[in-house]
């Protein structure tokens, strides 16, 4: 079973545009995708949680294969399974940077390092795509 880590580079919306700007990354978001069940935190539906992603855009995501161990994976999704977004994790880490989190919240970066056993929270979407591509 392949396992990736889609980073979203659509246009989005302007909170994906600040992170892009604030970040200097063509990337705003990023999921861990196993068939068409995609992992994350998102702001857009709310926080953590699995969604069945069918058909999405190929222009708008970047694909990178990965190796993790399903079973952490089942695990953080289940001990954050339900945590809303961490706004002001994202407002006061990625945008401005004070490296202030809620613990009872996560967003999609900090949720994917998580899986990947980073041992890192303070993580953006391109920081993710480098660690894990060598590439810059």
């Amino acid at each position: 079973m392949k396992v990736y880590l889609a980073f979203y580079k659509g246009g989005g919306t302007l909170f994906d545009k600040l992170v892009k700007w604030r970040t200097n990354s063509m990337y705003s978001h990023v999921e861990i995708a196993i068939e068409s069940d995609w992992y994350s935190s998102s702001a857009r539906d709310g926080g953590v949680r699995i969604k069945e992603m069918t058909s999405p855009n190929p222009d708008s995501w970047d694909y990178v294969d990965i190796d993790i161990d399903l079973d952490i994976l089942e695990a953080v999704f289940r001990e954050h399974q339900l945590k809303g977004y961490d706004w002001p994790g994202i407002l006061f880490t990625e945008l401005i940077p004070l490296n202030i989190h809620q613990k009872s919240k996560t967003y999609c970066s900090e949720f994917c390092a998580e899986v990947l056993q980073l041992g890192k929270t303070n993580i953006s979407p391109q920081d993710l795509y480098e660690i894990t591509t060598g590439k810059k």
